[in-house]
């Protein structure tokens, strides 16, 4: 009978269709869970992307705010590098305006004011000379009337400061001698004005930016310049203008100094510095106080440094444009010097070291009085005087 096997074969049929679909069913739960795992996947690569894209957003502005903190300080190093410049700029401008041209003497100012002063105060002395001296000389006077009036002429233009009635003169002029003294005498004022602008003039204006106590070492600084003037002031005055002015005129008496380098003590010095002076001094002022008072040769030599520094401290002050005592103080303090000087042993006082003492007081003594009056002028008229 065939029909029951036929009965299984359909529930075989169904059997297996049923596995199939199953099948089918795990397959497509399969494939839906690939699906999803891939989104999953896919998902993490985004969340991942994003990480990404976040952190080198983070990257990208951490380096933004770098670089800017960088162009920030930059700027700031910029700007206090403006700021200094402009501190500079500005405190160049407070100098140029704390020296303005018009306020204080220009250097060539200095030197002309001295020179001018110098020659007023020259023919001062040839007057007082004339004064007491042409009354007294009645030699010639009475054969050659004109005599008087021709020799105070000459006497004004001549390389001395005692007036006589008649002077002892060359027969000839030395044309190249002439030559030789005055370009000597303008190569001499040459040097002494680049000597004073470029070495003198910028210690004396710097000298004024600082303390009181800074003063001792510009005075170092200055011991050369000075110097340097000092024996340009002498182989200039003394060398060349007074012997070309004796050439010119047929002067014969050419000694107007002595070996003043040599001296061992300062009353050495003066005598030997300024012959023309000295001759003034011992016949004007030192002899006329031992002849016409009761007074002793301690007050005459006295009074010859009292007139000697008044005049000196007329001459710095006219070219210093400042009033001040410290020129004529050291005249006074040179007169216990040349006191003190001779109660010392003779080897101070007559020998070498009589010699280290006066290069010592030169060396020193002039750089601080000429520093003191031009600082007292600069702060003068800066700060109305102020210092």
């Amino acid at each position: 009978m065939s029909f029951p096997s036929n009965k299984v074969t359909e529930k075989e049929i169904e059997n297996n269709k049923n596995d199939q679909v199953t099948e089918k069913e795990k397959q497509l739960a399969k494939n839906e869970v690939e699906i999803l795992e891939e989104e999953e996947k896919e998902k993490k690569k985004e969340t991942e992307k994003e990480k990404q894209k976040e952190k080198e957003t983070e990257q990208e502005t951490e380096q933004e705010k770098e670089k800017e903190t960088e162009q920030e300080t930059e700027k700031e190093k910029e700007q206090t590098k403006e700021d200094h410049n402009k501190k500079n700029v500005t405190n160049k401008e407070q100098k140029k305006t704390t020296y303005p041209k018009k306020e204080y003497p220009k250097p060539k100012g200095v030197l002309l004011a001295g020179a001018l002063t110098l020659y007023m105060i020259i023919y001062i002395l040839k007057i007082h000379s004339w004064y007491f001296t042409a009354d007294k000389l009645e030699e010639n006077l009475k054969s050659n009337p004109n005599a008087k009036f021709s020799n105070y002429l000459y006497f004004l233009l001549a390389p001395t400061l005692i007036y006589k009635n008649n002077f002892e003169k060359k027969e000839k002029r030395r044309k190249i001698y002439i030559c030789y003294k005055f370009v000597s005498f303008i190569l001499g004022l040459l040097g002494i004005w680049l000597v004073y602008l470029n070495y003198l003039e910028p210690i004396f204006i710097e000298s004024t930016n600082y303390f009181f106590w800074m003063l001792p070492l510009d005075t170092v600084r200055l011991i050369i310049p000075i110097q340097l003037i000092w024996w340009g002031i002498f182989m200039t005055f003394f060398r060349a203008m007074l012997k070309l002015t004796a050439e010119l005129l047929k002067w014969k008496d050419n000694r107007f100094y002595d070996d003043w380098w040599n001296a061992h003590n300062v009353r050495e010095f003066w005598k030997k510095w300024n012959v023309m002076f000295h001759k003034f001094a011992s016949h004007h002022i030192f002899k006329f106080l031992l002849q016409n008072s009761n007074v002793s040769a301690t007050i005459s030599f006295g009074a010859v440094f009292i007139v000697s520094g008044i005049l000196h401290e007329i001459l710095i002050c006219s070219a210093f444009r400042v009033f001040s005592f410290q020129w004529f103080l050291s005249f006074i303090i040179q007169i216990f010097l040349v006191i003190g000087q001779s109660k010392l042993p003779i080897g101070l006082r007559n020998g070498n070291g009589g010699n280290l003492i006066f290069w010592s007081t030169l060396f020193f003594g002039l750089p601080g009085l000429s520093l003191w009056y031009r600082r007292l002028l600069l702060l003068k008229t800066v700060t109305n005087g102020a210092i």
